[in-house]
């Protein structure tokens, strides 16, 4: 049976590849569609940079990305906190000796 630490592990891991998806998804996405000078009549003002390239985004469009680069990075310190969690296999303990023996 699959212990709860070992699914949480697996879990929050699942999360953090999610989130990096749709952070690599978006920075395509940007790099493909928005222009790469400023566009005033569209509201594309913003400089951000996707694909090593710099593009001109939308404020929302801008709090979306930044959003999701900063869900990208939380998922993982979290997946790797989940992880070490899940691998420790009760370290820390001490084997106690049967009584009567020292």
């Amino acid at each position: 049976m699959v212990s709860f630490r070992k699914l949480l592990g697996g879990l929050l891991l699942a999360i953090a590849v999610i989130a990096l998806g749709n952070l690599w998804r978006l920075h395509f996405d940007y790099g493909a569609r928005m222009p790469s000078v400023p566009h005033p009549e569209s509201g594309r003002i913003h400089p951000f940079t996707a694909n090593h390239a710099r593009v001109y985004v939308t404020q929302e469009e801008a709090k979306t990305a930044h959003h999701a680069e900063l869900a990208a990075e939380v998922s993982w310190i979290v997946a790797l906190a989940g992880m070490y969690v899940a691998n420790r296999r009760g370290r820390g303990r001490t084997p106690q000796a049967p009584p009567g023996q020292h």
